[in-house]
């Protein structure tokens, strides 16, 4: 049909046989509205040849007046159209839950676009593919989305809760850099398994991979500055490479990550916040905090039941609430580069038995440690006690020995793929990423006599030995 603006309904003559539409000419808002009021069968709407004029009249839905180029809010809400063709004139808008909860398949948001309300095309539980060139996306313009797979997103913003719920979707590809991932953006989104990261993302907020089924975050490569509470939380994540421009982790980012099993925190960090790694179940079995981490939020680390070594930085003035609790297969804490006694809150290390648990601690500090609520528990020895000249083995599996600057390691079975070396204050002073059962290291950069030697193996498992050189 060609038709004028203000004319279609004078032009339509059976409204329930029509299931197809094409429209010339152009249109206005109560065009629009005619054709989500009385043609109730339609399935396919094409206004790729039409224009929106403004309109000015009596109210429709309770407004008079629409500008031009604008699709009203709401207009074609709960609808069968299950096709649609936008018109491609410039500047075009779609306002909040234009297409919300209809049947549409299929969309492709052309470049004319430049902007797209609130929920514009939420729950639309038939939408399978969607192209969207670079335009403002409003909060929720997708989310509920349940079919949708794949997208394909020509934009450098995305928005709050933009693709939430949409449980079958695969492939994201943005065809820019985007810096920015805001709050629950991807929530629940239980089939997305990878999301390429670009190199300049500074910020992944609030909720905004929660319950997804992302599996590596591997962004050491990135200026990421922030990280989100509960950005994370209860994902598939398995493995977790931050890089060290990273300042903030929020509460509860990795809280139920249950698969997640390699991760380091940064030395950008100084904090670790509240529920942060909770019930990571999986984890590696040695824990080193970063020099510079001065306190442990309320259950950081409760439930991470594979951790059986754990080392303190030098730093570290502060444990929060149960922050380890549950840690059952805990046998040491490594805390002979603290310069003070941490403070703790109620039950750091509630169901463990602490007698079991070797306490390494400096000698100037031994007498307050065993004077301490929570520390005295603990088989406290100081920090040269039980520590061979230069040579240690780990339950006949790996030896470390020094000979002169020379580390050299042995593994019997399995297969070494990365050595890393403390000093007693938790800092990292080297890793080397090595191949096979043998490794000789030179360490004459590296100052002081003590260290701890961290050995990860095939298999993700790994050893720690403490050796003086």
């Amino acid at each position: 049909i060609n038709t004028t603006a203000g004319a279609l309904p004078g032009l339509v003559k059976d409204s329930d046989a029509i299931t197809e539409l094409t429209i010339t000419g152009s249109v206005d808002a109560s065009d629009l509205f005619f054709i989500d009021d009385r043609l109730k069968n339609l399935k396919v709407l094409d206004l790729s040849g039409a224009k929106i004029e403004s309109y000015s009249g009596d109210k429709l839905r309770g407004i008079s007046t629409f500008p031009a180029n604008f699709i009203p809010v709401g207009t074609f809400a709960g609808s069968s159209i299950s096709e649609i063709k936008l018109p491609v004139t410039d500047g075009l808008s779609i306002g909040d839950m234009a297409f919300s909860a209809t049947l549409v398949e299929s969309i492709v948001i052309p470049g004319n676009v430049v902007s797209i309300g609130i929920g514009a095309f939420s729950n639309c539980t038939k939408l399978k593919t969607l192209d969207i060139a670079d335009t403002a996306v409003g909060a929720y313009a997708f989310k509920g989305c349940r079919e949708l797979t794949a997208v394909n997103f020509g934009g450098t913003a995305l928005s709050e809760s933009i693709f939430a719920e949409c449980i079958s979707l695969e492939d994201f590809n943005a065809h820019n850099s985007i810096s920015f991932i805001p709050a629950k953006a991807f929530q629940g989104c239980v089939s997305l398994k990878h999301f390429g990261f670009s190199s300049d993302v500074r910020y992944i907020g609030e909720s905004s991979f929660y319950n997804s089924g992302l599996e590596s975050l591997q962004v050491e490569n990135t200026s990421l500055d922030s990280i989100g509470p509960w950005a994370f939380a209860n994902s598939s994540l398995e493995i977790v490479q931050l890089p060290n421009t990273l300042k903030h982790i929020g509460d509860g980012a990795f809280f139920e990550c249950s698969k997640l099993h390699k991760f380091y925190i940064p030395e950008s960090c100084t904090s670790v916040a509240d529920y942060v790694f909770k019930d990571v179940k999986n984890s590696d079995t040695i824990l080193v905090l970063p020099q510079g981490i001065t306190s442990v939020g309320k259950y950081a680390f409760k439930g991470m039941n594979g951790v059986n070594h754990v080392t303190f930085p030098q730093t570290l003035s502060y444990l929060g609430d149960g922050a380890m609790e549950n840690m059952e297969n805990l046998s040491e804490i490594e805390a002979s580069g603290l310069s003070s006694v941490p403070r703790l809150g109620k039950d750091v290390w509630a169901g463990i038995d602490p007698s079991k648990v070797r306490l390494n601690v400096d000698e100037k500090l031994e007498d307050d440690f065993k004077a301490a609520p929570q520390w005295q528990d603990f088989d406290i020895y100081s920090d040269l006690t039980g520590v061979e000249e230069n040579v240690a083995k780990k339950e006949n599996t790996l030896q470390a020995r020094f000979k002169d600057n020379i580390l050299s390691v042995r593994t019997y079975g399995e297969k070494l793929t990365r050595i890393e070396i403390f000093n007693p204050a938790g800092m990292l002073l080297m890793a080397v990423g090595v191949q096979g059962e043998e490794a000789n290291i030179d360490t004459e950069a590296l100052q002081g006599h003590m260290f701890i030697v961290v050995c990860r193996l095939e298999g993700s498992s790994a050893a720690t030995l403490k050796l003086l050189r």
